[in-house]
């Protein structure tokens, strides 16, 4: 990294480690790659030696702030809950509401024919049962 006065910075291997234990999973040498061209790119912003681990700290700590949380990144469900959720929707509706409502709901939910068979069976079913 070049600092103020066109000397060249190379953090030393101690403070590597150091800055991996603080952000662990952060890409340390590809960071380091990217604030050594923006160094190059910004001559007027060029850190000082007294300086430069400051910003190397600062860097780091606001790419790791910027990583997706592994606890809050939504995971998309998985294809048979999505299609066990439309099928009972789909019951319901055609029980509760009868069946033009069945039909408009299988149309925006594009439900194949083969779920429709499925839901108006376990429908007929339950009112067989039920009486």
């Amino acid at each position: 990294m070049l600092l103020k006065t066109g000397e060249d910075y190379e953090p030393d291997k101690q403070f590597i480690r150091v800055m991996q234990d603080c952000y662990p999973r952060l890409d340390i040498q590809t960071e380091l790659r990217k604030m050594a061209g923006w160094c190059y790119s910004n001559p007027g912003k060029r850190k000082t030696k007294r300086g430069i681990k400051r910003f190397i700290n600062n860097w780091l700590a606001r790419a790791y702030d910027n990583l997706p949380k592994s606890e809050t990144v939504k995971k998309k469900p998985c294809k048979i809950v999505n299609q066990l959720d439309r099928l009972n929707r789909g019951y319901n509706i055609l029980c509760d509401k009868g069946e033009r409502a069945f039909a408009l709901f299988c149309r925006e939910y594009n439900v194949d024919n083969h779920d429709i068979e499925c839901i108006r069976t376990r429908a007929h079913f339950s009112l067989k049962t039920a009486n």
